[in-house]
């Protein structure tokens, strides 16, 4: 979690970058012999590759390459050949190390550590009960310095007292940024978790916005009761940082789950609204058409309006900007963040958008606030119904409370 904006400077530190250097000029990055092993450690290094494009380019994963080219028209060669891995219906797993966190020879050399053979981890290990849930982080203590944990220390002064939340997936974890911190880095935080040493202890590759290069950590994580964690970071410079983080979605007693969540707002607001009633199924919570999706990451690969509102308006502008450059949702059980390409959308900005779940009125269909970047109205509430299609996708009819209606189209590309 914490550990991705750490390694924006253990990234300046291996990687002497001259910090006057202009971010549009994709050849600004390394030196040639840095960038060179880089590459033959990912085994990418390719005659034309190594002439056309610079070594960071290899290092960006595929979600946010297309969005250089299309945009800025950086790595567009490399943007050819990457794609988005589809769902291929085999999760968990069938092998020890994640394809989508990068190359396990380098991220096992730069920590110094090995991956067991084994896949037995991904369904049994020390996060699965934060899976698709929202954490919150609370402190942060600096145990050893290096330039990823003194700057996340620096880092966290500011995030932590305005809120620092992550989306706890399957495979990845993303962190928003409380809005005057997230200003500087266009984006969300991710952490794609590569593989696991043990039941607690795995290896994830941190992407920051702005960041040219990927970094690894190992993480250790340990319940300290009652939803609380305690999550180790160790980086490939000696760094150390130990972060405290709270389960926002943890329902204990008798009342639980609730049939509304509170953190969607005022049910009565909702259901007038929209002209609703939320069923008083609590299994509804668990047994859903959504269900197949907690924890996953989706792709929106189509959007269609039907009615027009102010929110579906601004969904429609956003998703024909952002679609070609990589759309993105990581799904919770109470909330779904939609991550906007790490560039900023104009008329949007970069923050993410949230649907924040309330209740539910059948198994496909429920109410969900909206909160989007530069919508005056504030957050709106909406019905949502989903479909699932003879090819693996689904569909996804958003009908919002100023009568707009809008189709999305979403992917599972989780392995």
């Amino acid at each position: 979690m914490i550990r991705a904006l750490q390694h924006v400077f253990l990234f300046l530190a291996v990687c002497a970058c001259s910090q006057e250097q202009s971010e549009q000029d994709s050849n600004a990055s390394c030196s040639e012999g840095d960038g060179a092993a880089h590459l033959q450690v990912n085994g990418h290094m390719t005659e034309e590759g190594s002439k056309k494009m610079s070594p960071w380019c290899f290092s960006k994963p595929c979600r946010t390459i297309k969005g250089l080219c299309v945009h800025s028209g950086k790595c567009c060669d490399r943007a050819k050949f990457c794609k988005v891995p589809k769902n291929t219906g085999n999760w968990p797993l069938s092998t020890s190390w994640n394809p989508l966190a990068g190359n396990q020879q380098f991220a096992e050399a730069q920590l110094g550590v090995q991956i067991p053979d084994t896949t037995r981890f991904w369904t049994k290990n020390d996060w699965l009960s934060l899976v698709g849930h929202t954490s919150k982080v609370t402190a942060y203590k600096k145990v050893s310095s290096s330039p990823l944990t003194d700057k996340m220390e620096q880092i966290t002064t500011q995030a932590i007292p305005l809120g620092l939340f992550n989306l706890h997936g399957d495979l990845s974890i993303w962190e928003a940024l409380p809005p005057l911190i997230s200003s500087q880095l266009c984006g969300l935080v991710s952490y794609d978790v590569g593989g696991y040493i043990s039941s607690n202890v795995r290896v994830e590759r941190v992407t920051i916005p702005t960041v040219q290069q990927d970094i690894y950590v190992q993480a250790t994580i340990s319940s300290k009761g009652s939803g609380t964690y305690e999550v180790t970071i160790v980086d490939g410079l000696g760094g150390e940082g130990v972060a405290t983080i709270a389960d926002e979605d943890i329902c204990t007693g008798k009342n639980c789950p609730p049939v509304w969540n509170p953190d969607a707002g005022d049910q009565q607001t909702a259901e007038t609204q929209l002209g609703v009633t939320i069923s008083s199924n609590k299994k509804l919570w668990s047994k859903n058409s959504w269900t197949s999706l907690t924890g996953k990451v989706s792709q929106v690969i189509k959007f269609e309006q039907v009615a027009q509102s102010v929110l579906s308006d601004k969904l429609n502008q956003m998703s024909a900007l952002s679609i070609p450059l990589g759309l993105f949702n990581l799904h919770g059980v109470n909330t779904i963040w939609e991550e906007l390409p790490q560039l900023p959308i104009p008329g949007v900005g970069c923050d993410p958008v949230t649907y924040v779940v309330g209740g539910y009125l059948s198994k496909d269909e429920r109410v969900e606030l909206v909160t989007l970047p530069t919508v005056p109205q504030g957050p709106i509430y909406v019905s949502t119904k989903i479909s699932s299609l003879d090819d693996g996708t689904f569909t996804v009819t958003l009908t919002d409370a100023m009568g707009g209606v809008s189709v999305a189209t979403i992917s599972d590309t989780t392995p």
